[in-house]
């Protein structure tokens, strides 16, 4: 149940000093967003997208199942160890004892940290100026539906991916509400 290390330079030992490579780049290849707006009789909606592609992290939520901060889901993790049972598992064993090679940065850690995220939602219907004007109070009003952070599709289950090694999933919020002008 433990990781097994590839001798890389093919010398016939496997050594921290000699297999070692490269695994990958937390910064982006490619990253931005996309926003749109438009309006069609009274209504607006406006969209804000962003996303970011090609860079990878050591995902330490799942690494420290032994020591657990108690801020992550362990369970997903747990249940995708290594147990004789279990043999085609994600992770290796879960161990009472310290076990470093378990435990040094490689590929099993490795998680893709690219994501899309529907960062902002807004819709919203402004009431026609002519009603407004029959109401003799009022000068404007709108009414409106506000979304923040609704979606986040990634490779990193259990966080933020933006946010990574704080273990706390995105915070999705929705406001509805009018403005009103006199």
């Amino acid at each position: 149940g433990d990781i097994k290390y590839k001798d890389l330079n093919g010398d016939g030992k496997v050594d921290a000093a000699n297999d070692r490579e490269i695994l990958g780049d937390a910064n982006p290849k490619f990253f931005g967003g996309l926003t749109n707006t438009f309006a069609y009789k009274g209504f607006e909606p406006n969209v804000f997208l962003q996303y970011s592609y090609g860079n990878k992290i050591l995902n330490y939520n799942a690494m420290e199942l032994e020591n657990p901060t108690g801020g992550q889901n362990a369970y997903a993790d747990m249940v995708n160890r290594w147990t004789p049972e279990n043999q085609n598992a994600k992770y290796p064993r879960l161990s009472s004892q310290s076990n470093a090679n378990n435990y040094q940065a490689n590929t099993v850690w490795l998680a893709d940290r690219s994501f899309l995220k529907l960062r902002n939602a807004e819709v919203y219907y402004r009431f026609p100026k002519e009603l407004m004007k029959k109401t003799k109070i009022l000068g404007s009003a709108k009414l409106y539906v506000r979304g923040t952070d609704l979606f986040c599709s990634d490779h990193i289950d259990v966080a933020d991916p933006e946010c990574y090694g704080v273990a706390t999933p995105l915070n999705k919020s929705v406001v509805v509400g009018v403005t009103i002008g006199f």
